[in-house]
């Protein structure tokens, strides 16, 4: 008597958990046993549907086919992580039933995938510009690995200006963002150094993969790409992790901490498995597209006679390079410096490109509102695109205002 196959629906159980059908085929009269072990080492046990810690006499699921075909029903719970079974079926030894080509077993694996989380975060390094650290809170989407469907993601940020005295000088928006100023980020650490080399040993590869740029690290020449990644490599007797790189780097920092991205859609999806579809990214500043600020009074001066000094009511969002334009001061002013104790107070003054007159005008220009362009207090933010695969691990993908932005400066 021969038992001849196992068959299982081997798709991934989803976090929430599932009950799952084990039909088994045979002769009529063929034994057999059944167990169920997860990944951690319990058994499934067959009389309460659950899984235990050691092996007992439920967690052997006993019997003889009376047809052709049996089945045998396994609920498999929810899990916080992704668990591994191992469905395995022998036939029973105080019979003479066998498997078919003398088998000894037949082993089949599911996988039981939790969720993932995938967080969409905002970077930058000057975040002393910026009214919040991170520029905006970060978005986190947590999705089933086993739906068949992609997901949405729809993300709306606005960027505020800092309103502190070394930081309240406006954002300038210098072109749209693109599809490769969206990055995952992975760093490693240098076992070693290198001098017009190629390669590079590290001590971790998680998350590194051909394709990725590496952008920063001490002695790094450019921006080389990730040519091939070779784990565990006997070299001098010991375990190495390699990096070859399309240029030749001497990299100084033995230890040191060395960062690379995968940029853009493709290269996220082709460097950790997370698929998604070329984001929509847009940036936009209020409609009118400047600031502006009353003129004060500061001893006549600016307001009497010829000078390049500006008495304002307040200088927040105003930058250095501002374009500026108001009743009596010609055209292609720029500033040179912003002088201010707080850029949202009154006490503020600017030095302009050229010396101006304003005593021409009614109070000699006190009280008139003048438009300061280029640089802006806000700019909002919007990321469109759908994940078509999440994959089985958590990510973080980033957004660098930096490759788009630029804070306005006092001088």
């Amino acid at each position: 008597m021969q038992i001849r196959s196992l068959d299982i629906d081997l798709s991934n159980i989803p976090k929430s958990g599932q009950a799952r059908n084990i039909d088994i085929f045979g002769e009529i009269n063929s034994s057999f046993i059944l167990q169920v072990v997860d990944n951690t080492g319990k058994f499934y046990d067959f009389v309460n549907n659950t899984f235990v810690n050691g092996h007992i006499p439920r967690c052997n699921f006993r019997s003889t086919l009376s047809g052709n075909k049996t089945t045998v029903r396994v609920v498999f719970p929810s899990v916080a992580s992704t668990t591994v079974y191992n469905v395995i079926l022998i036939a029973d030894p105080s019979t003479d039933t066998s498997i078919v080509s003398n088998k000894q077993n037949i082993n089949k694996f599911i996988t039981q995938v939790a969720d993932t989380a995938i967080t969409f975060a905002f970077n930058t390094s000057n975040s002393g510009n910026y009214a919040a650290s991170p520029p905006s809170a970060n978005v986190v989407k947590t999705l089933s690995n086993t739906s068949k469907k992609s997901s949405k993601v729809n993300i709306s940020a606005s960027l505020t200006n800092n309103t502190s005295a070394s930081g309240g000088f406006g954002l300038k928006l210098d072109r749209q963002p693109v599809d490769t100023d969206l990055v995952f980020i992975a760093t490693t650490t240098l076992d070693g150094t290198t001098s017009s080399s190629t390669t590079m040993l590290v001590d971790s590869l998680t998350d590194i993969s051909i394709g990725m740029f590496l952008v920063s690290g001490s002695g790094l020449s450019g921006e080389p790409v990730v040519t091939k990644v070779e784990d565990n490599l006997d070299i001098g007797g010991a375990q190495k992790k390699r990096i070859t790189l399309s240029t030749a780097q001497t990299l100084t920092s033995d230890g040191g901490t060395y960062t690379f991205h995968a940029r853009g859609a493709f290269g996220i999806s082709k460097a950790i498995g997370l698929f998604i579809s070329k984001p929509i990214i847009e940036a936009t500043v209020p409609k009118a597209g400047f600031v502006s600020h009353a003129i004060r009074s500061l001893g006549g001066t600016a307001t009497a006679g010829s000078d390049a000094t500006l008495a304002l009511d307040a200088t927040y969002g105003i930058g250095k390079t501002a374009s500026i334009s108001g009743p009596g001061l010609a055209s292609g002013l720029t500033v040179s410096s912003i002088s201010a104790g707080s850029p949202s107070t009154s006490n503020g003054t600017i030095e302009m490109s050229s010396a101006q007159n304003l005593s021409g005008l009614e109070g000699s220009g006190v009280g008139f509102v003048v438009k300061f362009g280029d640089f802006v207090t806000q700019i909002d933010i919007s990321i469109n695109f759908n994940i078509l695969s999440p994959g089985l691990n958590d990510r973080t993908i980033t957004l660098l205002l930096d490759n788009f932005i630029t804070p306005g400066a006092a001088s």
